[in-house]
C-alpha cells in the first residue's frame, strides 16, 4: 500500500517480529529450563512461534503489496525510478 508516501510499514513491522519471534524462539528452545511460572510448557518457544507466523503474514502482505505497485510484466529484480 504504497501510495507515493514511503514504503510499505508492513515490510518493517514483519521484520521486527521475525527478529523478536526468533530470538524469544531461541530462547524457549535453548533455555528449557526458564519457565513460566504455573505453567508446564515452554511460554517462550510457543508465543515465539506465534510472532513468527505473525510476521510471515506481515512480509507476504507487504511484499505482495510491492509487487503489485509495479507496472505490469515487469520482473522485481529489475529496479527502475520510483513513479510520482
Amino acid at each position: 500500500m504504497s501510495d507515493g508516501y514511503g514504503p510499505d510499514l508492513r515490510i518493517f513491522i514483519g521484520w521486527m517480529f521475525a527478529i523478536l519471534g526468533g530470538i524469544l524462539t531461541a530462547f524457549g528452545l535453548f533455555s528449557p529450563g526458564a519457565r513460566a511460572p504455573w505453567t508446564s510448557s515452554n511460554v517462550n518457544a510457543e508465543w515465539g512461534i506465534v510472532l513468527l507466523v505473525f510476521a510471515a503474514i506481515m512480509l507476504g502482505l507487504g511484499y505482495r503489496a510491492h509487487l503489485s505497485s509495479r507496472p505490469p510484466g515487469q520482473h522485481p529484480s529489475k529496479a527502475t525510478e520510483p513513479r510520482a
